[in-house]
């Protein structure tokens, strides 16, 4: 890993150990660089705020399994992957979840992954109607994980990508599954 890496990872594991007790509106930057001992300016390198820090800790540690879907990762086992990962760090995804902007964020960045992977695999452009499925599909995810963070991991990771699965327009299944 690179030095510009790892410093992006320190940066992240600061603010994720600072949000054990504090809400992320209630943390500075300057708590965040200080907290792994790099300057305020280093933090600015790396990152523009603290909300786009969150976007790339979500982005880096649950999303990229989906990129690996067709490439020797299928579907159901990046999803599961990714709400493990979810599972796995529930103090600071129970505080960001509560989050509009990160609602608004997970549904930015997982319906450009599953725009990706369609395209890849359509080699091309998507049409509008499928443009529509995934945006309607994706926010229906969103809102679930969402509630399924925010009651605190009522059904197991398998139970809610089989209802995930279940949902899946037709359409798009041949391009997912």
């Amino acid at each position: 890993m690179s030095k510009k890496e790892n410093t992006k990872y320190l940066i992240a594991e600061s603010i994720m150990n600072l949000m054990l007790t504090k809400s992320i509106d209630h943390i500075t930057i300057l708590e965040i660089a200080r907290n792994c001992g790099v300057s305020k300016q280093t933090f600015y390198n790396h990152f523009t705020d603290k909300y786009a820090l969150v976007d790339w800790i979500y982005k880096t540690e649950a999303v990229n399994y989906i990129t690996l879907v067709g490439e020797g990762c299928t579907w159901y086992d990046a999803v599961i992957s990714k709400l493990n990962i979810i599972k796995r760090n529930p103090s600071f995804y129970k505080k960001v979840y509560r989050q509009e902007w990160f609602l608004n964020s997970f549904f930015n960045i997982t319906k450009q992954l599953y725009i990706d992977v369609i395209k890849k695999k359509m080699s091309g452009e998507i049409t509008p109607h499928m443009q529509f499925l995934v945006e309607f599909y994706c926010y229906a995810c969103v809102k679930e994980t969402s509630c399924w963070v925010l009651s605190g991991f009522q059904k197991t990771p398998e139970e809610l990508v089989e209802s995930f699965l279940a949902c899946i327009p037709d359409e798009m299944k041949e391009y997912l599954i």
